[in-house]
């Protein structure tokens, strides 16, 4: 697919698992590069992985993740202006923009895991909004979510004049729909 990897560090034996320590990683893609922006640990035993501090700088946003993945979750991720376009190196006809903010943690268990999550989108763009006459979308959401529904809330607005708010309960089984959806003006 036309990807250039390269990562530099060690992988040691350690009770019932390995770590794996990075010093260096980047991932290339025509324009799109991903890289380390720290060195981290990851600590893998059996079916559980500890991840020490994984922080990748993607196109000038950071995305990074600490915690453990066991029986018992507890792992939290942090967005911090990821920009959309780093997409565009796969799709360009997407035509995305802006970028992404959030934090999410998760907690519970691998049968019934719990996540919290907040999401802010500053600007962003697509040529599918510019088709609808919208140039640009800010996004503001918090939730949280469990095995069976997800519970959001959200607003979101443009420089077009669109304001509208989202609230209510999302099935991930077999539940019902629960949205309510507030036009304020469009």
């Amino acid at each position: 697919n036309g990807a250039d990897a390269s990562v530099t560090g060690a992988l040691t034996p350690v009770d019932g698992g390995f770590r794996l320590a990075l010093s260096q990683m980047e991932l290339t893609q025509g324009s799109l590069t991903a890289r380390l922006a720290e060195p981290a640990s990851l600590l893998v035993q059996g079916q559980n992985v500890r991840i020490d501090n994984l922080a990748l700088d993607v196109g000038g946003g950071r995305l990074s993740a600490a915690g453990e993945i066991a029986d018992t979750l507890n792992l939290n991720v942090d967005i911090s202006a990821l920009p959309l376009a780093v997409a565009n190196a796969i799709r360009p006809d997407l035509q995305l923009g802006g970028t992404i903010d959030g934090k999410a943690t998760v907690g519970g268990t691998r049968v019934r895991p719990a996540i919290n999550f907040t999401l802010k989108g500053n600007d962003l763009a697509a040529a599918a909004l510019r088709q609808a006459g919208l140039s640009t979308l800010n996004v503001d959401a918090s939730g949280q979510s469990s095995t069976t529904r997800l519970d959001i809330r959200a607003s979101v607005t443009s420089p077009e004049g669109l304001r509208t708010s989202i609230s209510g309960a999302v099935p991930l089984d077999d539940g019902n729909l629960d949205l309510n959806v507030d036009l304020d003006a469009f």
